[in-house]
């Protein structure tokens, strides 16, 4: 009796051992990535017009007034949203408004734009030739509703990217007919835009 009990005893630790070892423990691991925003930060906010004299020009109508060398517009665009969706960016020149109603039209061409990473996140998404953010060629035209200027296409653009107009992007055609001596200003807008997520805009005054 006494050694069958002693056998019995025996099995039972040895099961008991084997089932602890195929024990399998699952414990659940996360991390929160928080978004943050998509935005435009001019860096030169000032777009100026060289100023036109009227006996100076009269010669030689019709005239192009010309940007001041060194103020043509630049911005840091930043996208930190994480939401891949790409983004764009839109400008929106108003006509500048002078005395008596009097309106001269600003045109606005791209053709040598810089678009690059920012210095200071150069870990961002490199640009890609042909997804951007890339600098849209544009013909000399008004753009008085907003019309894209840089494009990034889904997928690209996560990062902070420092972008500057063409030198001598904007001018200001003057013809005989509107020769009307004063002061005419009026606003320059940039908005980025980003899928149906969030928006960041700048309006400045040019004159």
């Amino acid at each position: 009796m006494k050694k069958c009990l002693i056998t019995l005893l025996i099995v039972v630790a040895l099961l008991s051992t084997a089932a602890m070892a195929n024990t399998t423990v699952t414990s659940p691991v996360s991390i929160v990535v928080n978004p943050g925003a998509l935005s435009l930060t001019p860096i030169q906010d000032t777009p100026a017009f060289q100023n036109v004299s009227i006996p100076g020009i009269m010669n030689s109508l019709p005239y192009t007034a010309t940007i001041t060398p060194g103020t043509e517009p630049s911005f840091k665009l930043q996208d930190a949203t994480g939401s891949g969706l790409g983004w764009h960016v839109n400008f929106n020149i108003s006509p500048l408004a002078g005395p008596n109603n009097h309106k001269l039209d600003v045109n606005f061409q791209q053709t040598a734009a810089q678009l690059s990473v920012d210095a200071g996140f150069t870990s961002s998404q490199a640009v890609d030739a042909t997804h951007g953010p890339n600098a849209l060629a544009l013909s000399a035209a008004t753009v008085e509703t907003d019309t894209e200027v840089v494009k990034t296409d889904t997928g690209y653009g996560n990062g902070t990217y420092d972008y500057a107009t063409s030198t001598g992007c904007m001018t200001i055609p003057i013809s005989s007919s509107q020769l009307f001596a004063g002061t005419y200003s009026g606003n320059f807008t940039a908005t980025i835009l980003q899928g149906p997520g969030g928006t960041g805009s700048w309006t400045g005054t040019i004159q």
